[in-house]
């Protein structure tokens, strides 16, 4: 069976369950993610937003697992970065954080998405320090070495940057290389 025809029933499926319950917050996320994987991006910014809403309106109230909500609040503000809303995505980021708990893994998409969506908006600044907690958890992201890198020189900050595209490269990432070459030497 093709794919796109799974996914479709997986998406059949996971409505059927969503029409049936009150607080389907998960259920929505999977639906979401599916949304993503057929690019139906407004489809899934729907179920991400109701996603969040019903679990701030079920699991707020009590203890909660913050976590569920730092992955809802990641998700869709990795959808507004590629819907282009990097605004958008930067205040869902910072929502992510401010819930303070998550894991490792979370924590690198995280900071990652936020430095992207900084740099694309001029927030240099910011964006090197969301790219340096991204090395908190993982000090071999060898894209976000590039990334910061790239960032420290329209910084001016040409030596540290350099340090951080050759060790993206040391790392695996072939086109800090090309980079080096060109602003390094």
């Amino acid at each position: 069976m093709p794919r796109i025809i799974l996914i479709e029933k997986k998406i059949d499926s996971l409505t059927t369950e969503i029409d049936n319950c009150l607080n389907c917050s998960r259920v929505l996320y999977k639906r979401a993610k599916l949304y993503l994987l057929e690019d139906e991006k407004m489809k899934a910014m729907s179920d991400l937003n109701k996603a969040i809403d019903i679990y701030i309106e079920y699991f707020l109230k009590d203890s909660f697992d913050k976590t569920t909500l730092t992955e809802y609040y990641n998700e869709r503000a990795y959808l507004k970065s590629e819907l282009k809303d990097y605004r958008g995505a930067i205040q869902d980021y910072e929502k992510a954080i401010s819930m303070k708990v998550g894991y490792a893994s979370l924590w690198d998409k995280v900071y990652f998405g936020k430095g992207f969506c900084e740099t694309k908006i001029g927030n240099f600044q910011s964006a090197v320090e969301s790219y340096e907690k991204v090395f908190i958890h993982n000090p071999k992201d060898e894209l976000a070495h590039f990334n910061v890198g790239l960032v420290k020189i329209a910084l001016g900050r040409k030596n540290e940057g350099c340090l951080n595209l050759s060790k993206s490269g040391e790392l695996g990432y072939s086109d800090a290389y090309e980079i080096i070459a060109e602003h390094c030497n």
